[in-house]
């Protein structure tokens, strides 16, 4: 479309940052290379599937990447439900399900618990300063803690996504810059790590501050009007590609391409407007089109009793295995942030940045051992959510 447009529309002068929909794909691919662990390793998120009896099919295991979006992130929420429940049950003293239930349910003092756990493992440095020590370490209670802190992180930015609050987006873009920027090969993102490292650059220094405004007041949409009916751009774009596909004919012609792209196309977004119409003045019955919300309650429970028997938030110096049967020892998880900390502070990647910026080469050339994560997509697209347009 745009190719067709006159020389002063093409806005050739603009730049394309990083979508915060691919984006999200991203973030939530990272986290799940970070916690991946062995296959058949007890702790690792393969077996917490398999301990509630969960496909793990959504997960392209060869290749590392996500195959089915909906399920990864439900799976991940899941799973950090029951470690902060496992979190507060330490805090209160229940060693159980069931003892924490009893727990709660009396006048439980919740904003002391929580600001105890905050205080305890709200420092996201908190691992690698266990990690540099030279006593010995408990891995379960350091996976645990960068568990909880990962997936905390990448809860509130999906539901800053969905609410509208692109002051938290940009709050949460400064950790997952530092995220992406970690050199564990298990964790590789090339195209991402240069696309954050670019956008923050542009939101704090580059940009004007009307521009940084704009994107800010820009960067989430909502056709709806819920109050969590916001969704970036990319993904209205998704939405309007896919409608839009759906209405090509197998024969098309030159005169139908024309009309989809100048008429269908046009009227995706106002979709919804023109069904309300059409209710209004025939009269039709509007039948409720949300399905129920499933109960999760059974497996955070079965995965909270787990995390209550290997008490993974008691430190327990020298511990390498979640289970006394386990031979091997536990791989660790990767300390996104404390290493993309590392990595920013010896300042290369930032004097790499600006030779780039300024249109140079650089004289130092990147490990042609890196392979490039082509693949920083995710296998299934069709996580559009209907009912936030509709």
């Amino acid at each position: 479309m745009q190719s067709e447009s006159s020389f002063q529309s093409q806005l050739d002068y603009t730049e394309a940052v990083a979508g915060l929909l691919h984006y999200q794909f991203a973030v939530l691919n990272l986290v799940w290379k970070a916690h991946r662990h062995g296959d058949d390793e007890t702790g690792g998120l393969r077996s917490w599937m398999n301990s509630i009896h969960r496909s793990t099919s959504a997960w392209n295991w060869d290749k590392a990447k996500i195959k089915c979006f909906r399920d990864c992130h439900a799976f991940l929420n899941h799973l950090l439900d029951a470690h902060i429940l496992v979190a507060i049950g330490k805090e209160a003293g229940a060693t159980t399900w069931n003892e924490l239930k009893e727990v709660l349910s009396g006048e439980y003092k919740w904003r002391k618990a929580i600001s105890t756990i905050g205080k305890k493992f709200g420092d996201p440095l908190a691992v690698y300063k266990l990690r540099a020590d030279d006593g010995e370490r408990d891995l379960v209670y350091e996976n645990a803690i960068l568990f909880l802190q990962h997936g905390l992180l990448y809860r509130r930015f999906s539901r800053a996504l969905k609410t509208g609050d692109s002051g938290v987006v940009m709050h949460c873009l400064k950790y997952f810059t530092l995220w992406f920027l970690n050199d564990d090969r298990r964790t590789s993102c090339p195209n991402y790590r240069q696309e954050s490292l670019h956008l923050m650059a542009c939101l704090t220094h580059i940009w004007s501050e009307t521009l940084r405004q704009h994107w800010l007041d820009n960067c989430l949409v909502n056709l709806s009007g819920s109050k969590t009916g916001f969704m970036p751009d990319d993904q209205l774009c998704e939405y309007v590609v896919r409608e839009t596909k759906d209405h090509i004919n197998h024969n098309t012609r030159t005169s139908d391409d024309h009309f989809t792209r100048e008429v269908k196309a046009r009227q995706v977004i106002i979709f919804k407007e023109a069904r309300e119409n059409m209710h209004e003045v025939t009269g039709a019955i509007r039948h409720y089109q949300h399905s129920s919300t499933v109960s999760t309650t059974v497996d955070v429970r079965t995965m909270a009793n787990q995390l209550f028997k290997y008490q993974v938030f008691t430190q327990q110096p020298g511990r390498g295995t979640y289970d006394i049967s386990d031979k091997d020892a536990i791989t660790e998880s990767v300390d996104l942030l404390g290493l993309g900390a590392e990595v920013l502070a010896r300042g290369q990647v930032l004097a790499d940045y600006k030779i780039k910026m300024n249109g140079q080469v650089s004289d130092e050339k990147e490990d042609s051992s890196e392979e490039e994560d082509e693949d920083d997509e995710v296998l299934d697209t069709s996580i559009i959510q209907e009912e936030q347009l509709m």
